[in-house]
């Protein structure tokens, strides 16, 4: 790196104590942890049907061993839908010649609802030999029913891909190692007395982790906590959302995380209300969760309870989903807040895809703040629009991991 790009890239921490930084990420960030880009993600979804998974009766995806499929002696009605949305997605991505997963999404919420009119246009009757209808003749009902329980199934397999890329390639080395540098000017900056406030659209705990490692852990929030949380499971305390930062490094997930669960409590009977997130890096098991109320613990029955870690995806539904009360608008005001009183922003493996985010940024982000995009996958038109929505924008075609931001 020459003189003048290393001055656009970094400060003198020791000059710039009590400023706040502020760093926005996307899945580009966790490529050096071995998670896919958004490229090979599309990849890993369009190819299924090759993966060593099924879905029990439940809905749960279990993943064999060696390689194959468990068999359970049947195959149940949810791993026939996940069949009949793998059929879907390949045509949807021989019609459109690509596979995109968020916008596949937004197309699976399309059909449902031409679905559920029971409209017999030409494309959805192209479907409909993509099952089994044990009833006779195809219906638009047995149809709607199937996209509906593909729409529950895909999550959990993008969530599954996720973690799977992350274990395996924990297994092959210490990704850790790759994120030094970066981790090492996070600890400049906190020892320099600034601030960090960290956006993240990632779903992955790659960010946690590297705190954990680097030591960082006295410094870190995320704006869950254990004191005074009504939530248990085993009788101890479940780590819930109160968007409180105080410590000098600040993680905020805008899209959520595998490792969020939504918790609803039975206000009425056979009535749940979803009134908090919750933090597990496991799976809850749902007989043993409490809730405190006046002072007393009851049973908590599963119910509404979210089982499934809680994310979004999807490229206009998403956008829905930032104004809901619990956990996203808090997350998205506090955005807009540090956008504005931030000193210097660094953008890293984002695509500048999310309309809603762009607007947030344009409208909110300090126009004196120096910016910085880092992405050595960076195309033309993100970097248009990278400069269309920051201020005095520098942009460099570089992974995190050779940058030397000290």
């Amino acid at each position: 790196m020459d003189e003048e790009e290393k001055n656009v890239v970094t400060d003198e921490v020791k000059k710039v104590m009590g400023k706040k930084y502020m760093f926005f990420i996307g899945a580009g960030f966790s490529v050096p942890a071995g998670l896919p880009k958004a490229s090979d993600l599309n990849s890993n979804i369009l190819e299924a049907d090759k993966l060593p998974i099924t879905f029990h009766t439940d809905g749960e995806l279990y993943e064999g061993s060696n390689g194959e499929k468990p068999n359970f002696g049947i195959q149940s009605l949810h791993d026939d839908a996940f069949q009949f949305g793998i059929k879907i997605m390949q045509r949807y991505s021989y019609i459109h010649g690509n596979f995109d997963y968020e916008e596949f999404y937004e197309y699976l919420f399309d059909i449902f609802h031409r679905s559920l009119k029971r409209e017999q246009d030409e494309e959805l009757q192209e479907m409909y030999p993509f099952f089994k209808n044990t009833s006779g003749s195809p219906d638009g009902l047995m149809l709607h029913l199937r996209i509906n329980q593909f729409m529950y199934l895909y999550p959990k397999l993008v969530h599954y891909l996720i973690r799977k890329s992350n274990k395996e390639e924990q297994g092959a080395k210490n990704y850790v190692i790759e994120y030094k540098k970066y981790m090492d000017y996070m600890k400049a900056l906190v020892d320099a007395g600034n601030v960090v406030e960290i956006y993240s659209l990632n779903h992955d705990i790659i960010l946690e982790e590297l705190m954990a490692s680097y030591e960082l852990s006295e410094s870190f929030c995320d704006g869950f906590s254990r004191v005074g949380s009504p939530f248990y499971e085993n009788q101890i305390a479940l780590e819930r959302f109160t968007n409180k930062y105080d410590k000098p490094i600040r993680l905020h997930k805008l899209h959520g995380s595998t490792s969020y669960y939504a918790f609803a409590v039975e206000t009425k009977p056979s009535y749940f209300d979803v009134v908090n997130l919750i933090k597990s890096d496991y799976h809850l098991n749902e007989e043993s969760l409490l809730y405190v109320e006046n002072n007393s613990l009851y049973k908590f029955t599963r119910a509404m309870l979210g089982l499934e870690a809680e994310f979004l995806t999807g490229t206009k539904s998403k956008a829905q989903r930032y104004d809901a009360p619990i956990y996203y608008k808090p997350q998205f005001e506090n955005f807009e807040r540090d956008l504005m009183s931030t000193d210097n922003v660094f953008i890293i493996g984002y695509g500048f895809k999310d309309e809603r985010v762009n607007e947030i940024i344009k409208q909110k982000v300090n126009k004196e703040a120096r910016c910085r995009v880092v992405d050595p996958y960076i195309n033309e038109s993100a970097i248009d629009k990278a400069k269309d929505i920051l201020p005095n924008v520098y942009i460099l075609k570089k992974s995190i991991t050779d940058v030397d931001w000290l």
